[in-house]
């Protein structure tokens, strides 16, 4: 049996480490570096602060900012390929746009087609609602006026009609006479 001295436990990366680690994988740097502690021979300066802002997705948590709770795996080639970093970044603006209220998205497309004829439906009864009695009268001339045209391209239409039929009646009757013309010539 082993004693428990004898096996060596994983140490927790220090600070320095853990940022350069997702300084790598946000710069799309996949290796970690494997000398032993090097951060630990740098003396700390006031620049060297870790953000853990990033790690923290939940609002409430942010201000409860520990190292022990960093990322352990920073080198997992899924989360740091470029596709997966910029699908991430869309779902995050999606997501972000829903809690705006700028998506409208999760309604059938069949009742977003009937609310939105129903505003402009009420759009349009407003318009005319608010229109003033010069308005009304000009707009009832503007209809009348397109129902005359429409009665006159009506009856144009109609007289070209009569017009082509009598043509057709009067070509056929000469086909008839040309064609009585040509059986008593041949016989």
């Amino acid at each position: 049996m082993r004693s428990a001295a004898s096996q060596t436990l994983p140490t927790r990366p220090s600070e320095q480490e853990l940022k350069n680690a997702l300084s790598n994988s946000l710069a799309g740097h996949n290796h970690v570096s494997n000398s032993s502690r090097p951060a630990q021979s740098r003396a700390k300066t006031p620049t060297d602060t870790f953000d853990c802002s990033s790690l923290h997705h939940h609002g409430d948590n942010r201000d409860k900012c520990d190292i022990a709770e960093g990322p352990w795996n920073l080198n997992n080639p899924v989360k740091a390929s470029r596709s997966h970093q910029e699908l991430h970044k869309e779902l995050l603006l999606a997501h972000k746009k829903w809690d705006r209220g700028l998506v409208v998205c999760c309604k059938p497309e069949l009742q977003m087609v009937l609310e939105r004829r129903k505003r402009e439906q009420t759009q349009r009864e407003e318009g005319e609602q608010s229109k003033s009695p010069l308005e009304q009268v000009l707009q009832e001339r503007q209809s009348k006026h397109q129902e005359m045209m429409k009665e006159k391209e009506e009856e144009q239409r109609l007289h070209e009609e009569v017009q082509l039929l009598e043509f057709v009646r009067v070509r056929q009757n000469l086909r008839k006479v040309h064609t009585a013309l040509q059986k008593n010539l041949h016989s």
